[in-house]
């Protein structure tokens, strides 16, 4: 199985599922598609996460200190997905996340966070100076010299 898989589980629900548990649901797919792929763009520089509770917030973290700018974007990005799929699994209360609408926003910029990696990944020189500036982070982050 891919990340990708959850991004059309996402699509599909998003068109076949009109109603609220389908649109919460599009949305937490959607999150996860991102999440993965932004872990697996990190496993392919050899860093891997140390996972726990805390595993989205150092994704984040570690994603928001590549030095690169798009890529910090598309960090950016992802904390508002994980932030909607939080409302869309936890808050009941929370209509908003019941929407078409958000669902397709949410669709939208996870298939954006995918792409950017993606889009990294493929180019040799950026994707080769991204992996050594994260590899440092990453270093100085865990206390390792």
């Amino acid at each position: 199985m891919r990340p990708h898989d959850f991004w059309r589980l996402a699509d599909r629900l998003t068109a076949n599922e009109k109603n609220p548990e389908g649109f919460r649901s599009a949305i937490s797919r959607a999150y996860y598609a991102a999440f993965l792929t932004a872990v697996d763009f990190l496993a392919s520089m050899n860093i891997s996460l140390l996972g726990g509770s805390g595993v989205h917030i150092e994704l984040l973290n570690i994603l928001g200190n590549t030095g690169d700018a798009a890529l910090l974007i598309a960090r950016d990005s992802l904390d508002t997905l994980r932030k909607q799929r939080n409302k869309a699994d936890y808050d009941l209360t929370n209509k908003r996340v019941e929407s078409e609408a958000d669902a397709i926003i949410d669709l939208k910029d996870a298939f954006d966070v995918i792409a950017e990696l993606n889009r990294c990944r493929l180019d040799k020189p950026r994707f080769a100076a991204v992996s050594a500036a994260t590899r440092i982070w990453v270093k100085k982050l865990r206390g390792v010299p």
